[in-house]
C-alpha cells in the first residue's frame, strides 16, 4: 500500500559548480514544486527526504492525495520516500478512510483516546511506537511491514 515515492531531480549548480541543486517537480497541481541545494550529493539526497515530507504534509493539510509527477527526459533522477513517521501517519489515515471509519470510531476500536489517534494520523505530529502502529494497523485489517537497507 505504500506508494509514497517521489522523483527527485539533481543537477550541478551552473554558477557555483561546488553546489548541487535538487527538486521535486510540480506534482498534482502544486505549481512551485519543492527545491533545495547542498554542497554534496549525499547531503542533497538527505534534504530530498525532508522535501518529500514537506510534500506529504502539504497534501495532508490540503486534504488531497499526494501524487508523483512524471519524469522529464535528460534529468538525473532519484526516487525518494518520506520519513517513516510521515509515511506511517499518511498510511494509517488512508487505511481508516478506506475502512469507512471516523477517527473517533477508529480510536474506540483501538482502545486509545481520540486525541492520541488524531496525532497518529498527523504527519507533522506522529511519533508512534511500532507496537501502537501494529495495533492500529491490525484493527484496520492490515499489518506493519518495514525493512532496513544498507546505505549506498
Amino acid at each position: 500500500m505504500d506508494g509514497l515515492k517521489y522523483w527527485f531531480f539533481v543537477e550541478r549548480d551552473e554558477e557555483e559548480p561546488t553546489m548541487w541543486n535538487g527538486w521535486i517537480p510540480e506534482v498534482g497541481g502544486h505549481s512551485e514544486g519543492f527545491a533545495t541545494c547542498a554542497s554534496s550529493l549525499e547531503r542533497l539526497l538527505d534534504n530530498a527526504v525532508e522535501l518529500a515530507d514537506l510534500w506529504v504534509i502539504t497534501c495532508w493539510e490540503e486534504n488531497r492525495e499526494p501524487v508523483q509527477g512524471s519524469v522529464p527526459q535528460n534529468k538525473r533522477t532519484y526516487q525518494v520516500t518520506p520519513s517513516l513517521p510521515v509515511r506511517s501517519a499518511w498510511l494509517i489515515r488512508k487505511l481508516r478512510q478506506d475502512a469507512g471509519l471516523t477517527q473517533t470510531q477508529a480510536a474506540e476500536q483501538a482502545k486509545i483516546k481520540q486525541q492520541a489517534y488524531s496525532r497518529l494520523e498527523n504527519p507533522s505530529q506522529s511519533n508512534a511506537t511500532v507496537k501502537t502502529l501494529e495495533k492500529v494497523a491490525k484493527d484496520l485489517g492490515s499489518r506493519v511491514s518495514f525493512s532496513l537497507e544498507k546505505s549506498a
